[in-house]
């Protein structure tokens, strides 16, 4: 009987194995999707994978340590904290991927009104800018008559209050 339980017990691990590695590898591929834009590609990726393999080991050890009748719940703690930081690469995979359309749309909209913002701040400034250099064209031969008047005249040479 012990035999057949053997049997059992072992046939249960390569399932449970062949589950886990398949569950695993899903959440792996999501949690490097999700964290891609936050760490790159190839970090994203190395860190979903240590966190697959860390969970892929938790359950294994959670697993002997239940047939032996010891303690899991450091285990079980550590387990819970390696998911929490795969459930937010796959949380944001699977946002962003049913989202990408409004997410871009709410972006470019935000660009619009910062462009419209500052094409309209520049015009502001360029008209400003216009009226100043407006009277400063007007100001300029009237200042350059002026001193030609004051060489041309022989009575005052270019000197005095007039050449100011």
């Amino acid at each position: 009987m012990s035999q057949n339980r053997r049997t059992n017990q072992s046939s249960g691990t390569g399932l449970f194995i062949i589950i886990t590695v398949i569950f695993l590898g899903i959440s792996v591929t999501q949690t490097a999707k999700g964290y891609q834009l936050m760490f790159g590609k190839h970090l994203s990726w190395v860190i979903a994978f240590a966190l697959g393999v860390l969970m892929l080991n938790f359950s294994i050890e959670m697993r002997k340590h239940r047939a032996q009748g010891r303690q899991v719940a450091g285990l079980l703690l550590s387990y819970l904290l390696c998911a929490l930081i795969s459930f937010f690469g796959n949380f944001n995979a699977f946002y962003t991927q049913y989202n990408t359309n409004e997410l871009l749309k709410k972006e470019l909209q935000k660009h619009k009104e910062e462009f419209t913002s500052i094409v309209t701040k520049s015009t502001v400034a360029l008209q400003d800018a216009d009226l100043s250099t407006n009277n400063l064209m007007t100001e300029v031969p009237q200042l350059r008559d002026q001193l030609v008047m004051q060489i041309n005249d022989p009575a005052n040479p270019g000197i005095g209050d007039r050449a100011g």
